[in-house]
């Protein structure tokens, strides 16, 4: 996670379909306008989906190889994550009688 794994690992490029990223810079960069302005909170800031504070990296040499299906799935998947519909809590795809607990 952080970064695209095509980008920071190149001896490895063939083996990777994409990366999860964690987009920090934009929030470095709110907090710095909001230091600036004098607005500054603090708090915690959540990256999600919808703000663009994480993503999939793209698919690179593999880009092709991504059947027409599942690149509308992933959209869909996306969407649905964003729009409330899908959920993220891992308790929700627990096997039965393995629900997690934090």
């Amino acid at each position: 996670m952080d970064t695209d794994r095509y980008a920071t690992a190149p001896s490895y490029r063939e083996h990777w379909l994409t990366s999860i990223l964690k987009r920090s810079g934009s929030d470095v960069f709110g907090i710095i306008e909001d230091v600036s302005r004098g607005t500054f909170r603090g708090g915690l800031r959540v990256g999600s989906l919808a703000n663009g504070g994480v993503g999939l990296a793209p698919h690179h040499d593999l880009e092709t190889e991504i059947p027409t299906y599942l690149r509308r799935k992933l959209t869909e998947l996306e969407k649905g994550i964003i729009d409330g519909w899908v959920s993220v809590d891992p308790a929700d795809y627990a096997p039965q009688g393995h629900e997690h607990h934090d």
